[in-house]
Order: C-alpha cells, then structure tokens, then sequence
C-alpha cells in the first residue's frame, strides 16, 4: 500500500509575488511556532513586518530539517555560505534579526 499519490498544487497569482526579508522574528507557544518576516528601514528604526507564518511544532521541526539539507546541497554546489561579523554579533548580542531563542 505505498503508492504515491499525486497532490495537485494551486498558487493563486496573487501569492506568487516574492519578498525579501532581512530580518525573522520567532516565537513559539506550546501549540505553535510563529515566524514573522520583515525589512529593516534603519534610517527610520524601524521594522517592516510583511509575512507572518505559523506552522505546528512538528511542521516547524520539520522545516528546520528540510532547510538544512538544503543548505548542505547549496553549499556543496556554490561553497560556503558566510555569515558576515555584523550578523554573527547580532546574532550572539540576542539583537533583532535572525538569531536563535534565548536560553532558558
């Protein structure tokens, strides 16, 4: 009994339309993970927060193991992805931008 089945996917035109983020915000309930994407405008200091997705613990899980193997596949193809100082101090200060939860 393990037939694939074939799962039709329908994108409406009007979700087809990209963004760029420069900046996620993650936060997480017992029920749910939320990931809210925006842009930076530092010369107002201010964040624009255009996409907000929630996705269950195990989609979120999920996620985070299908990025990966898609990170390893694109490095192996162009080279490393480097994280500039900037970044990597954001990250380690717990500043805005993409950075991991705190611990508790």
């Amino acid at each position: 009994m393990n037939q694939k089945q074939e799962v039709r996917i329908n994108i409406e035109k009007s979700n087809l339309e990209a963004h760029y983020s420069d900046i996620a915000l993650i936060g997480h309930q017992p029920s749910a993970f939320n990931f809210d994407f925006g842009q930076q405008i530092p010369q107002m200091k201010m964040i624009n927060i255009i996409s907000r997705i929630t996705l269950s613990p195990q989609h979120a899980k999920s996620l985070m193991q299908v990025l990966g193997k898609h990170i390893e596949a694109y490095e192996k193809q162009h080279g490393t992805i480097k994280i500039s100082p900037a970044v990597q101090q954001s990250m380690e200060n717990k500043q805005i931008g993409f950075q991991p939860p705190e611990a508790n």
